[in-house]
């Protein structure tokens, strides 16, 4: 139960911003577990750039020096990888990648990001899930997940509200960050805490 990629490609570049910007803050408490549990990575960073983000998405016109800064330094908080092998570091990996899509879809004005920041938030779901019950799950399994079926479900609310919308303002990001936000805490929910920390934790 995927999003319906041809009705995400209904929204513009403004509003395919504003689903970016509601994705990378659902992604953001994954950054925080990793980096509040690995001692790695500086979450203020990726804040610093979804300030931006809030702040630019609505105008014609942005701040490409203060974009690029914000851009390299989230670079340098993604996680390597190669050295951090764990599902954290991954779930963190595809946050920062959200963020960098997000600033790089302001700086291209390539709405084509949009489906991009989709697929990261099922990505999560997924490494998340395939970890969690140690095994691969095959495609529709996954699709029938709670944390996805959730994750779609307000995905497709989202894009409903901004294509029914005439213009956007920002009490309408406000409002969806609130609707996204009840009894929510990121696209994972609380599972974080009911798995076991692997190895390097703090």
């Amino acid at each position: 139960m995927y999003m319906d990629i041809q009705k995400i490609n209904q929204l513009d570049l403004t509003r395919g911003l504003v689903f970016c910007y509601l994705v990378c803050k659902r992604l953001f408490p994954n950054y925080v577990y990793f980096s509040d549990h690995y001692g790695t990575g500086d979450p203020s960073k990726l804040e610093d750039s979804m300030q931006f983000i809030y702040r630019e998405m609505l105008q014609d016109e942005f701040d490409e020096e203060k974009l690029d800064y914000l851009d390299r330094q989230v670079k340098l908080q993604v996680p390597n990888l190669r050295i951090h092998t764990h599902i954290y570091a991954e779930l963190a990996y595809l946050a920062a990648t959200a963020v960098r899509y997000t600033l790089g879809m302001i700086r291209e004005r390539d709405k084509g990001y949009t489906v991009n920041a989709m697929v990261l938030a099922f990505d999560s779901i997924s490494a998340f899930v395939n970890h969690r019950d140690h095994k691969k799950w095959d495609l529709y399994s996954i699709e029938e997940e709670e944390l996805t079926v959730k994750e779609s479900t307000l995905q497709d609310g989202i894009v409903d509200y901004l294509l029914l919308r005439d213009d956007i303002d920002l009490d309408d990001v406000d409002l969806l960050l609130q609707m996204q936000s009840y009894n929510r805490n990121g696209v994972l929910d609380s599972q974080l805490d009911l798995v076991p920390l692997e190895g390097g934790a703090l």
